[in-house]
């Protein structure tokens, strides 16, 4: 959360929770989320067995975790993606590990640091494939594409957005509108670099990589 007013801001760490939002200067956390199917029994048939864990429902004993730390806006806005990775790291999450990289990849892309950007993705895909995460494989390859554009290595920018496509198409994990905004811009820039032609070539050529193939072969 950030005042303009006051030039502070407001962040907050967590291990996994579902959704957040800020309005008018107020964070708000979303702790639980709806099953994506009715649990009652429908005739005889069970929905859900009330005696184990489901993916598909919180329910059961649940565990939050909160770092929240306040300060002048730029001091926040640069420390908090590396603060997260080191909390993450330290209490051995992974995905959350895969997260933070993944923003800190986005970030040093911004302040003009596309070598580092390409490290920090390049190994955020990496625990994102080994943990076999869709979501995070696709966002590691779509971020490493625009930093690898970035360093002027447009052919392996290209078959990495190919093979985030190919994973989202198989795996049904559609980008949500901002990531997607985001993959049309480097997209857009890629074909008037390269040519439609080339462009076409290396995104194919990316659709038929794995994201495991692709952490060695792109730059």
């Amino acid at each position: 959360a950030v005042s303009d007013r006051d030039g502070m801001a407001v962040t907050c760490i967590n291990t996994g929770i579902h959704g957040s939002d800020c309005c008018d200067g107020e964070m708000r956390l979303s702790l639980l989320r709806s099953a994506t199917h009715a649990a009652h029994p429908v005739e005889k048939l069970t929905g859900i067995w009330q005696d184990r864990f489901t993916t598909k429902i919180d329910q059961g004993e649940r565990i939050f975790r909160f770092w929240l730390n306040a300060g002048p806006t730029r001091e926040r806005l640069d420390a908090v993606d590396r603060e997260a990775l080191a909390i993450h790291e330290a209490i051995g999450w992974n995905e959350g590990v895969a997260g933070a990289l993944e923003a800190i990849g986005q970030a040093l892309v911004a302040r003009g640091h596309p070598t580092e950007a390409v490290a920090s993705h390049r190994r955020g895909l990496q625990i994102a494939t080994e943990l076999g995460l869709p979501h995070a494989i696709t966002k590691a390859l779509e971020g490493l594409a625009g930093a690898l554009a970035a360093t002027g290595n447009p052919d392996a920018a290209a078959e990495a957005l190919g093979s985030a496509a190919a994973i989202r198409s198989q795996t049904d994990v559609p980008a949500h509108e901002t990531q997607r905004r985001a993959v049309d811009t480097i997209e857009s820039r890629l074909r008037e670099r390269l040519g439609v032609q080339t462009f076409e070539a290396a995104f194919r050529r990316g659709e038929r990589l794995g994201p495991r193939e692709g952490i060695t072969t792109s730059g």
